[in-house]
């Protein structure tokens, strides 16, 4: 979703969400649950978006999707 929205490809996407990640001038809320996200998101055609809101879910949280690959790839529950 994140690429079709910007124009950029999945590459580009992790590229700067790392730089923001290694900023000396910026902090991100729960950094490291951000880069786990990225490293899964960079190793499968999954969405951003979606790595970060099944780590998030990993504290405690039951996850529930409609979209069946996230579902496979990150044990989300799949809604049907």
């Amino acid at each position: 979703m994140t690429e079709s929205v910007y124009g950029a490809d999945a590459s580009t996407v992790a590229g700067i969400v790392a730089d923001l990640l290694d900023s000396a001038t910026l902090e991100v809320q729960d950094g490291s649950a951000v880069a786990d996200a990225l490293a899964f998101y960079r190793g499968g055609s999954v969405d951003l978006h979606d790595c970060l809101v099944s780590l998030a879910a990993r504290r405690g949280a039951r996850t529930l999707t409609f979209d069946a690959k996230a579902g496979r790839r990150l044990g989300m529950e799949l809604l049907k």
